[in-house]
């Protein structure tokens, strides 16, 4: 699991464009508050790496401040491909995202991004997500992976047991919906996964994409279900640590992997401009989706 910048169409654009699917559908729940968000667009005034969710105190760092990723008001946090640029917070300082674990849990994550032009490499956006440690939890990429036919799709991840350490044939954790659209460089796009306890769900611009994706060894790839022990998944749920176990960190940018030689951050790492991230501890419905996409953009839910 291997992911770039440019300057693209203004939200407000996009808004106008894609407008009507922000609405969300009529007859759902109203959106329940994510229990993490951040808005990399803010200005410094306002603290654009921390956390913004009532009562938090999270803001994340920078992992390398000789290598910093670059805050742009009004436009976001600018991640780089290969240059191991990432944003991070410990695990023991994000409790409300490091408990989203066990047999029964449920999460969804949704962010804005603009990927860099020409760029089909995809790779890391962000979340608990550590493979060199066994540490596998939710994590939200753009695409390609091992067996994904969309060049640079969304793609959600989600990890039962964590596993494996080391990934030498850089094919870790199948378990991940893939999207069918290849994600247009340079202009904004709202990405998301939903993990309901069934099932793993990728999601660009508020819908579901799509649910007539090509299968892979007769499992759908999205929604691809999860557990589905015909296709080598005989449990579901999200990594829960046990005690003395290592827990991933919360990362965006890139992630730990080891191929076979060691520990060490991803060599490509997403490649773009990231506005906006929140996670919620429920499944967001097809309807919510939507509605989440636009409480990032400072929408009414």
């Amino acid at each position: 699991s291997d992911l770039v910048c440019s300057r693209g169409m203004a939200l407000g654009v996009l808004l106008a464009v894609v407008g009507p699917w922000l609405a969300g559908a009529s007859g759902d729940p109203p959106l329940p508050p994510p229990v993490a968000q951040w808005d990399f667009a803010a200005p410094a005034s306002q603290s654009p790496l921390c956390d913004r969710t009532p009562g938090s105190t999270v803001c994340l760092r920078q992992h390398n401040a000789s290598n910093p990723v670059t805050l742009t008001a009004g436009e976001g946090a600018e991640f780089v491909a290969g240059s191991e640029r990432r944003l991070e917070a410990p695990r023991s300082t994000v409790p409300a995202l490091a408990s989203i674990g066990g047999p029964n849990a449920t999460v969804t994550i949704v962010a804005w991004i603009r990927p860099a032009l020409g760029d089909l490499h995809g790779g890391f956006i962000g979340g608990l997500w550590d493979e060199a440690d066994a540490a596998r939890q939710f994590a939200l990429y753009q695409g390609p992976m091992a067996r994904c036919k969309t060049p640079a799709g969304v793609v959600g991840h989600i990890s039962a047991d964590g596993l494996p350490k080391v990934d030498t044939k850089g094919v870790a954790c199948e378990s991940a919906a893939c999207g069918s659209t290849t994600v247009v460089g340079g202009e904004w796009h709202c990405v998301g996964v939903t993990y309901d306890g069934a099932a793993i769900r990728a999601y660009l611009n508020g819908t579901l994409d799509d649910a007539s994706h090509p299968s892979y060894n007769g499992s759908s790839l999205n929604p691809f279900p999860y557990p589905d022990p015909a296709q080598g998944f005989p449990r579901g749920g999200i990594y829960r640590p046990a005690p003395g176990q290592v827990g991933a960190d919360l990362a965006f940018g890139a992630n730990y992997i080891d191929h076979g030689g060691g520990k060490r951050l991803t060599s490509v790492g997403f490649g773009g401009t990231l506005k906006a991230y929140a996670v919620w501890r429920e499944a967001l419905s097809s309807g919510q989706v939507p509605a989440a996409c636009r409480l990032l953009t400072g929408g009414a839910t």
